[in-house]
């Protein structure tokens, strides 16, 4: 291409780079030599510096001029570096940080499912933790602040929201235990008579246990103080069906006795 074919046609006045390439498209006769040739006849210069470029590449060696001089390269194998020491350091412990992200990934499996039935508790929970942490945050800071001034706060505030956990902890089981049915039946049950005759059982017991010391002023002063709530359960129950039948109990069982 260069030593023959575009010196001819340059003897012969074809110059142009449309010229040249009418000729080769009457000269080949297939399409793949064709297209070489037209890759060849007017990319000359870029093909000599491809040809240049690769010949001066330095290869291998060139990597290590990189790695001494390019800084962005330098920074990336400090990275590089640093992802392998953590990875050997680290290897020992990630059985146990393996078991550590399970289990949290089950407990928030588990939350999350929780969360359909029972969302109030996920509330009450993330209430908690957030009031926690923010109440760490700022005894942190009073205990920066005493570190270096030798005055600032305490962990009261922590402690506080921490001895909130438990009660928490007992309202939520508390929520748990007892469903519609039981509340129901708790309401049915403290608004009828059962739970009156209950309440007028347990103040008989509290005036007979006043007895049983033999002071007459402390047992005066019971009956005194179950006085007013016997005589407004008894108006309650007064007319129940309840009633009635003891009342009637009662007279028969006076009735055989002085019979």
């Amino acid at each position: 291409m260069n030593d023959v074919f575009l010196p001819k046609l340059a003897a012969k006045g074809v110059t142009n780079h449309a010229q040249i390439q009418g000729v080769i498209a009457a000269l080949a006769s297939q399409q793949t030599t064709a297209q070489m040739m037209s890759i060849f006849a007017p990319q000359q210069a870029r093909i000599k510096k491809d040809a240049e470029l690769i010949a001066h590449a330095k290869g291998g060696v060139a990597a290590e001029d990189f790695q001494k001089n390019d800084p962005k390269v330098i920074a990336k194998s400090i990275g590089a570096q640093l992802d392998n020491t953590l990875a050997n350091t680290t290897a020992p412990m990630m059985l146990a940080v393996n078991q550590g992200m399970n289990w949290l990934a089950s407990g928030l499996a588990y939350t999350a499912e929780h969360g359909k039935t029972r969302p109030g508790d996920i509330v009450a929970g993330g209430g908690w933790l957030a009031a926690m942490a923010g109440a760490l945050g700022v005894d942190g800071l009073g205990k920066t602040a005493e570190f270096f001034t030798g005055k600032g706060g305490s962990l009261g505030l922590s402690k506080g929201v921490a001895a909130m956990a438990p009660v928490l902890a007992l309202t939520q089981i508390a929520d748990a235990a007892l469903d519609d049915d039981d509340i129901n039946r708790l309401k049915r049950y403290e608004a009828g008579p059962r739970y009156r005759l209950d309440q007028l059982k347990h103040l008989d017991n509290a005036d007979k246990a006043a007895g049983i010391y033999g002071d007459p002023d402390f047992e005066a002063d019971v009956r005194a103080k179950t006085a007013a709530k016997r005589a407004a359960l008894e108006s309650e129950l007064e007319g129940s069906a309840i009633i009635r039948l003891s009342r009637k109990a009662a007279t028969a069982a006076r009735a055989r006795q002085t019979g």
